[in-house]
């Protein structure tokens, strides 16, 4: 299970989107809180095309932490990146997941928004 925590958080560091839509099963249910609000999404595509939303324009991603542990039924995905757009900003997000046949099939996810570098 913690494999998958850690080709998530690879896929998404490199920006791979294909790769990352490939880690979610094709019905995954994907909630998350941002500071704007609740976002939710079903399916892998959808549920993809958020990350790719949220870090694709970027000019620069850089990975500062990860950590990656079981969570009795679940899996703990917790990373912090530097990104870079018109300016550099810091994001952390950690994910509880259910996984599946090396699937993610549920994804409850905590986002810090983007903070501005000082």
């Amino acid at each position: 299970m913690n494999d998958i925590g850690a080709h998530f958080v690879q896929a998404l560091s490199d920006r791979s989107w294909s790769s990352l839509q490939g880690l979610f099963h094709p019905s995954v249910r994907f909630r998350a809180l941002l500071p704007p609000g609740l976002c939710e999404a079903s399916g892998s595509i959808e549920t993809s095309g958020h990350f790719q939303q949220w870090f694709g324009k970027a000019d620069a991603l850089e990975l500062m932490d990860c950590a990656v542990e079981p969570l009795l039924d679940k899996v703990r995905i917790a990373y912090r990146l530097r990104v870079h757009k018109d300016r550099w900003y810091w994001i952390e997000q950690q994910a509880f997941c259910v996984v599946t046949a090396d699937r993610i099939e549920k994804m409850d996810l905590l986002c810090s928004g983007f903070r501005p570098e000082q």
